[in-house]
């Protein structure tokens, strides 16, 4: 049976937190609880969760303050963050999302929502895990929207943070230029197409985050395994942001997994040169036994063909040779 994923709360208002956990636990997951920034630290070090929600105020820092001092970490780069506010506030929302946290929610998000996109979340790094590469390119997005003026808005507002955008309007006319890191899909493609013909396509390890209208759908579609859902009325800074904080996420897990691969591989050449050392030891310490017997032998052989010698002279002296006149 598989274990429970471990969320870490950060929350310094224990009202919250109670109410918090108890929905949290009702839908399966395991819960440690902190107050503080500091807390929260050392209890990641200590324990990594699957996942940390911290509140934007604590008493010690800000929740994007502790998102970047997370996200400085080698460790815990790559580990999820969600940030909870009880204020309404895009500048909030986007302060948040540039800080690296994978996504900002306020208080007042229904349940299903919430859990949902906790759920997408840890689903989404399990999936990343699973590519080993990692290189300088600049990140590439499939962005599929099925209005051409509206496809190439999109795609002129990624490419000036530095994304390069494969413009599609449907799978088929979809050949991959080059390898993708995520997917950006219009709610009226995926309906057309339909998520299981669009994950086939895609392969279950991108990112796929679905552009839709209204709110109202939000939480279905992030239950059938969509990694992100944003909502169109949202304005393109909070668009971009959330689409770049999946693509610095599933990037940092794949040079995460391409350090660890090679720190295994020095760690295996340093074991097998020490194995060598130890071999090549255990032969020069065999061939000065050989030396030593041999010359024992050799020692020997003289000594025994010494004694023959010298039993031969002793005979010879014992026995003297008589001539006959």
């Amino acid at each position: 049976m598989a274990e429970p994923q471990r969320i870490l709360l950060v929350e310094d208002s224990p009202t919250q937190a109670l109410s918090l956990t108890a929905v949290l636990e009702r839908a399966g997951w395991e819960v440690d609880w902190v107050e503080s920034a500091d807390q929260a630290v050392q209890a990641v070090l200590a324990r990594r969760p699957s996942l940390v929600l911290t509140d934007f105020y604590l008493p010690d820092m800000r929740g994007d303050e502790l998102c970047r001092l997370l996200r400085s970490n080698l460790d815990t780069r790559d580990l999820p963050v969600v940030i909870l506010t009880g204020a309404e506030s895009d500048q909030l929302e986007l302060r948040g999302l540039e800080s690296g946290a994978d996504a900002y929610l306020e208080k007042s998000v229904d349940h299903p929502t919430l859990l949902s996109r906790l759920s997408a979340l840890v689903r989404g790094g399990s999936r990343q895990a699973s590519l080993a590469s990692s290189d300088l390119r600049r990140p590439q997005l499939l962005l599929m929207v099925r209005e051409r003026g509206q496809l190439e808005q999109l795609a002129s507002a990624f490419e000036e943070d530095g994304i390069e955008i494969q413009k599609r309007q449907s799978l088929d006319d979809c050949v991959l230029e080059q390898p993708l890191e995520g997917a950006v899909v219009e709610e009226a493609v995926l309906e057309s197409e339909g998520l299981d013909r669009l994950r086939e396509w895609l392969g279950d390890h991108l990112p796929l985050i679905l552009l839709v209208k209204g709110e109202r759908r939000i939480s279905h579609w992030l239950g059938l395994g969509l990694d992100d859902v944003v909502a169109l009325g949202d304005g393109l800074a909070l668009l971009k942001a959330r689409v770049k904080n999946h693509l610095r996420r599933a990037r940092a897990v794949r040079e995460n997994l391409a350090l660890e691969a090679h720190i295994q591989e020095k760690e295996l050449r340093a074991a097998l040169a020490d194995q060598l050392e130890k071999k090549n030891q255990e032969l020069e310490e065999s061939y000065r036994r050989l030396e030593e017997a041999q010359t024992q032998l050799v020692h020997s052989e003289k000594m025994a063909t010494l004694g023959q010698l010298v039993a031969g002279v002793a005979h010879e002296v014992n026995n003297p040779l008589t001539f006959v006149a």
